[in-house]
């Protein structure tokens, strides 16, 4: 029997799987000079090797028959190897920002299992089909980066296949004092979210949240688990980008995860920026901002690896051992 896995060469860019955002088709785009097919499953150990839902020769554009209100694992399969794609943004109609952390390559040419992590903004507005594509995953735990006031004023719906919920509330700063003020420009605005970036990694408080995250990750029966914020891009960014660069993926990669909040988060925020322009600082994840973050780790804890596995007290083996193939 075949096992679902990545083989054979590196062919992680040469398909990719997506819904068009509003007719909710599941589509491939697939970039290869060879014969492929595709085969489905509602996880990585059920996909259905009896029938390709797809095949081909050469590259081009598909139209995938898969249902939209479960989640969906697929194979792509050629000549030359395997590997395990999934839709990485989650094609929900009142979740903008979540996305599945999976499928990443490390340094070492491992990758990032799917369905096991799963980040997002917050989850307020989820209609109950949403829900069932969560509870569909199923999502087991839900871990609450947000202050208290925010999770008051906007309480987590939460799919019915939810075991357990952390509050792991994380204030660096606040940029409603300087909004307050009246007297903002975007230049001050970009201090302030640098020096918030900054916080993140060396308050106290915040830093023993991100242990206790890694934590929880560290545990398989917590798994599959989503972890959120109000805009899921600034304190889910940094724990996005603390997990990924354990388990070896590389700096570039990380920070094109990272930056791929703008383009989720910008219909979220389009109404606030067009009538306060001068606050898209706040509303945007920006290169300086992740790099503030991590640099300000250089120099207060030596390096990245040291932060992770001392101050974050986390078995980096272990973890790979957990969330990679």
């Amino acid at each position: 029997m075949k096992k679902a896995t990545y083989s054979g060469e590196d062919m992680s860019h040469d398909a990719t799987v997506y819904r068009d955002n509003e007719t909710r088709q599941a589509i491939s785009e697939v970039n290869t000079g060879s014969e492929w097919k595709l085969y489905a499953g509602k996880n990585i150990n059920s996909i259905d090797f009896n029938e390709a839902v797809l095949s081909g020769n050469g590259s081009g554009t598909y139209s995938i028959d898969v249902p939209d209100s479960i989640r969906s694992y697929f194979l792509f399969e050629t000549g030359k190897g395997t590997s395990i794609i999934a839709e990485r943004h989650l094609p929900l109609t009142c979740g903008y920002n979540f996305r599945d952390m999976g499928g990443y390559r490390t340094k070492d040419g491992k990758y990032v299992k799917w369905g096991k992590v799963i980040r997002s903004d917050e989850l307020k507005g989820l209609t109950e089909e949403d829900l069932e594509y969560l509870a569909s995953i199923p999502i087991k735990t839900i871990v609450d980066f947000r202050a208290a006031s925010e999770i008051n004023s906007a309480p987590d719906k939460m799919p019915v296949s939810v075991q357990e919920r952390y509050e792991l509330s994380i204030s660096p700063g606040n940029l409603q004092d300087i909004i307050m003020r009246g007297d903002i420009t975007q230049d001050n605005l970009e201090t302030a979210m640098t020096d918030m970036y900054k916080l993140m990694v060396t308050d106290n408080d915040c830093v023993k949240q991100f242990r206790e995250f890694f934590n929880l990750l560290k545990n398989e029966g917590n798994l599959p688990l989503l972890y959120h914020c109000t805009a899921g891009k600034v304190r889910t960014g940094i724990a996005s980008a603390l997990l990924l660069s354990a388990l070896g993926v590389d700096r570039e990669t990380v920070t094109e995860d990272y930056l791929l909040s703008n383009k989720y988060v910008s219909i979220k925020y389009a109404a606030y920026i067009e009538q306060f322009p001068v606050l898209k600082p706040v509303f945007e994840v920006r290169g300086p901002y992740l790099d503030a973050a991590f640099d300000k780790i250089e120099q207060e804890y030596g390096s990245l690896n040291y932060f992770i596995t001392d101050i974050l007290d986390t078995d980096i083996e272990r973890l790979r051992e957990i969330y990679l193939y």
